[in-house]
């Protein structure tokens, strides 16, 4: 399909739609290239029409972009519904079309909170019904029954999907821009988890699979079942495993770290076969094998079990003192949200050190930097970690700040 201009100098599209010919007028303000790109749009909704597919929201982006009146034409052509007649049926169900590249597990928060909107407002409600005020009932209602955290992500999914109706212009503003989200962090929640801990666990591990999931989360810090499931035997190589992760950060390098490599080695296979086949990589199965494991160590099962194995390992990192570039290559994430979800603090610990220290201050005790350095040097070989900071400093090009 293509736009020609008329002997009175007005732009107009042709088609024919089930044997039927409409046209659709322009008029004279439109220029060549501006009448091509309404008419590959023209040609695209008809298209999804003839499949009988729904019209994408990034379809529906670009027409909204056009001038009212070619809008609105449009839709008197039946090329597109109503645009302000979207239910919230119709628009989540739109919306979430754009969410299929996230995890299953995130796609299934974003249905989570659909069916919140259901059960408040009705699924036949308008799209464009929804103001600041209902926004403002809807989210005291939320806030009754859920926790800080989950109020954040959850309203702050909603503002993601009004931002969308806004650029849309189903509505005019974002009824959800000046509500406040709630609290990122509960701290209630994280957990640390030591190398005595996990020790017990893994001596009750069924097999070696199952040890080097756990020692992934808890000394490498990777995040699983997602960065696990596509791990080969080939990522384990040259003192760095090879982690790819397409809905977060990308492929990265992370230390391959002694309690790592004892495990690893212990696997056999071809490189191009993968770690964790089958059920090992599901979404499920790290999750359950971990909790069977505890109950048989006769241990008590922690809060978020991966997330705070991660967060322990980001948090023995960031004690000795690596800078934050370093920790943002190893583990895919910005300093902030390290410090938002991941960084815990060991009060007992930190505050052995805070009076050791002002002890020292309060003698006046002669500390040389020479003894400074050697006391470092000593406390990292008796950890067995220097290595991993010789490792760093030479494969990430920086080392301790």
């Amino acid at each position: 399909m293509k736009a020609y201009r008329t002997k009175q100098g007005s732009w107009q599209l042709n088609y024919s739609e089930n044997g039927v010919q409409k046209t659709l007028y322009l008029g004279k303000r439109f220029d060549s290239v501006s009448a091509d790109r309404v008419a590959r749009l023209v040609t695209e909704l008809l298209y999804s029409r003839s499949r009988g597919d729904v019209v994408s929201l990034e379809l529906l982006q670009k027409v909204s972009k056009l001038p009212k009146r070619i809008r609105l034409s449009i839709e008197r052509l039946g090329l597109t519904t109503r645009i302000l007649d979207l239910t919230l049926e119709e628009f989540f169900g739109r919306f979430s079309k754009t969410k299929e590249k996230l995890k299953r597990k995130t796609q299934k928060f974003y249905e989570d909170w659909y069916k919140r909107f259901y059960c408040y407002f009705g699924e036949e409600v308008m799209v464009s019904t929804i103001t600041s005020e209902v926004a403002k009932t809807f989210s005291e209602y939320c806030d009754d029954n859920l926790s800080p955290c989950t109020m954040y992500r959850g309203l702050g999914a909603c503002r993601s999907m009004f931002k969308m109706a806004v650029s849309l212009r189903i509505v005019t503003e974002n009824p959800f821009e000046g509500i406040k989200l709630g609290e990122r962090k509960n701290e209630s929640r994280q957990f640390y988890v030591t190398r005595e801990l996990i020790d017990k666990v893994l001596e009750h591990c069924n097999d070696d699979r199952d040890r080097l999931i756990i020692v992934l989360a808890r000394f490498a810090g990777l995040r699983v079942p997602s960065e696990i499931a596509s791990l080969r035997f080939c990522d384990f190589a040259n003192d760095v495993i090879r982690v790819h992760e397409e809905t977060k950060t990308g492929s990265r390098d992370v230390p391959l770290f002694k309690e790592v490599r004892q495990i690893f080695e212990r696997l056999t296979g071809e490189p191009s076969e993968l770690v964790f086949p089958g059920t090992y990589s599901s979404e499920w199965y790290p999750w359950c094998m971990l909790s069977d494991t505890i109950a048989r160590a006769g241990l008590k099962r922690w809060q978020k079990l991966f997330v705070n194995m991660r967060s322990s390992c980001i948090t023995d990192l960031d004690d000795l003192g690596y800078n934050e570039k370093t920790l943002d290559a190893i583990f895919g994430n910005s300093a902030e949200v390290r410090k938002i979800h991941y960084l815990q603090l060991q009060k007992e610990k930190a505050y052995k050190k805070v009076l050791a220290d002002n002890e020292a201050i309060s003698y006046n005790k002669d500390i040389s930097s020479n003894d400074i350095e050697s006391n470092i040097e000593n406390l990292l070989s008796c950890k067995n970690l220097l290595s991993l900071r010789d490792f760093l400093v030479s494969y990430f090009g920086t080392g301790l700040s």
